[in-house]
């Protein structure tokens, strides 16, 4: 189903998001406040992103797994303004489609040390996608634009930068609580307001404490 364009949509426009008491399950104590780590609106704070035990490198799938505030679970991310304004960091089509949206690059930081490799897709993001540690800076592969105008109780769709659609976009999505994440058409239901709970993700920042993904400050 296609989605509606989302058109000149300030940053500043967006309403702060409440601040909650969630479980000791986000970021290690490690990283503290300074990381945080994804959670879907499907599986709720019990599961988050993570990185799986082993040897780290690019093309290390992201999984969902048990949040247990584990290093392996800490991420920290930089903002780079809005579509229009990034370049050539995300697609021209994304550009066109969602100007005033803002763009993140989210780092893998285990214990608060930011890596250089960053989520994202090892080419151009179609339905499947999976997506992977990849490194940090490569054009389009490793940003994520957050759509605040869909956002949900904190939950925010977050579109691939490789998307080549203007209208149909390829977001990030949980298939269950074990899996890889891939990228996947953004879904909506009939007579529902709001796209697929498993395309829909929160920042949970420290060990207590929730944000909307669209108010994840500049940090680069």
């Amino acid at each position: 189903m296609k989605k509606k364009m989302l058109i000149g949509l300030a940053v500043s426009a967006v309403t702060a998001a409440a601040v909650t008491t969630v479980p000791a399950n986000a970021a290690s104590r490690a990283c503290g406040d300074a990381c945080f780590t994804l959670t879907a609106q499907e599986f709720g704070h019990e599961y988050v992103t993570a990185v799986p035990a082993g040897a780290v490198t690019a093309g290390t799938p992201i999984v969902m797994a048990p949040g247990s505030a584990v290093t392996r679970e800490d991420f920290e991310s930089s903002y780079y303004g809005t579509a229009s304004a990034a370049g050539q960091m995300v697609s021209a089509a994304v550009a066109q489609g969602w100007p005033g949206d803002p763009v993140y690059q989210i780092f893998y930081a285990p214990g608060g040390v930011r890596s250089d490799l960053c989520l994202g897709v090892a080419g151009t993001a179609e339905a499947g996608t999976e997506v992977t540690l990849q490194p940090c800076g490569t054009p389009q592969r490793t940003e994520w634009i957050a759509l605040p105008s869909d956002a949900d109780n904190g939950y925010t769709p977050l579109i691939s930068g490789t998307d080549n659609s203007t209208t149909d976009p390829l977001v990030l999505v949980a298939n269950n609580q074990s899996s890889a994440l891939t990228t996947s058409d953004l879904i909506t239901f009939p007579g529902n307001a709001y796209p697929a709970t498993n395309e829909m993700w929160q920042a949970l920042y420290g060990v207590i404490r929730t944000y909307e993904i669209s108010h994840i400050p500049p940090r680069i």
